[in-house]
């Protein structure tokens, strides 16, 4: 029987594997696809939704908890802490003035992913594996989604921009903690990952199929994750007490100022930005926080 070509097999789909694709695994590699078959939620079931927004800390977001995020690149504007940080505080206390849902970039990554990671795998003459949401084995508030894994062990950053440009050859660092974060996860932290950049012909009038060797960097690694542990306990403390830090509730207020400004500038030009209605408004306590609340906040706003 011939050996099966070189591809993406899928955990929870294609189980189990032939064997020629097993044997042309590390054995450290075999164990991570066992676990993740027994132990592991498919991606986007109503399961995956579930536990992913019971976890406080993701590879997703562990770099703007660090505060080297892409929301950091330009600088905090609030002078109270990151915006990554106090993003993903609001977020886990349910108090986000403006929750991101996804966009059309974000379905174009999905949309292009599998087919970015399958081509990859067939240029570098390897499978590869895609698996759902792991719960890190040591902290139960900690887990994620890894984009792909290797036969060699290589955990698998991809990215399909549509708007936003990376040079060729070139590792964003507001991206460097997510490949490291499921290397440590899976028990890979002495493997170096891949960052995979990919930019589909049909699109954009060329394609781009890149990757970016990430060096194993543990003591950077671990640091990211004990700063993560501070994190889920002033989420874990302000979810009992019901008390968010002053600084985060600062952070808020310019956050949702931000929001009013830009909707209120889009559907009113012609009319002045009301300041003071927003400042009497803050006095009054915490604005609403749904986006019924911030139309309702507008629509008071264009009649002032």
């Amino acid at each position: 029987m011939p050996s099966p070509e070189y591809r993406v097999w899928d955990v929870n789909n294609d189980w189990p594997f032939p064997r020629e694709v097993m044997l042309s695994c590390l054995p450290e590699v075999v164990r991570i696809l066992e676990w993740a078959h027994a132990e592991g939620i498919e991606q986007r079931t109503p399961g995956w939704y579930a536990r992913r927004n019971q976890l406080t800390v993701s590879g997703s977001i562990l770099n703007d908890i660090v505060g080297k995020g892409y929301a950091d690149k330009r600088k905090d504007s609030s002078g109270k802490g990151t915006d990554g940080w106090n993003t993903c505080f609001l977020s886990k206390v349910g108090l986000d003035p403006a929750p991101f849902n996804g966009n059309k970039a974000t379905l174009h990554g999905q949309k292009y992913e599998d087919e970015a990671f399958d081509k990859w795998c067939k240029q570098e003459g390897m499978h590869g594996f895609t698996m759902g949401l792991l719960q890190h084995p040591g902290y139960d508030y900690m887990g994620g989604s890894p984009d792909g894994l290797t036969a060699r062990g290589n955990v698998v950053e991809i990215k399909c921009p549509l708007n936003r440009w990376i040079k060729v050859g070139e590792f964003p660092s507001y991206y460097d903690l997510q490949p490291r974060f499921y290397s440590h996860l899976m028990g890979m932290q002495d493997q170096d990952s891949v960052f995979l950049q990919y930019k589909p012909g049909e699109v954009f009038g060329f394609e781009v199929l890149d990757h970016v060797m990430v060096p194993f960097n543990p003591e950077y690694t671990l640091g990211a994750i004990k700063t993560a542990e501070n994190f889920n306990t002033a989420v874990q403390e302000a979810r009992k007490t019901g008390v968010v830090p002053e600084s985060v509730l600062e952070f808020r207020r310019f956050a949702v100022k931000r929001r009013l400004k830009y909707d209120f500038g889009r559907t009113c030009p012609e009319i002045g930005w009301p300041d003071e209605y927003l400042d009497d408004l803050f006095k009054q306590g915490e604005p609403p926080l749904s986006d019924a609340g911030m139309d309702e906040i507008l629509e008071e706003c264009m009649m002032s």
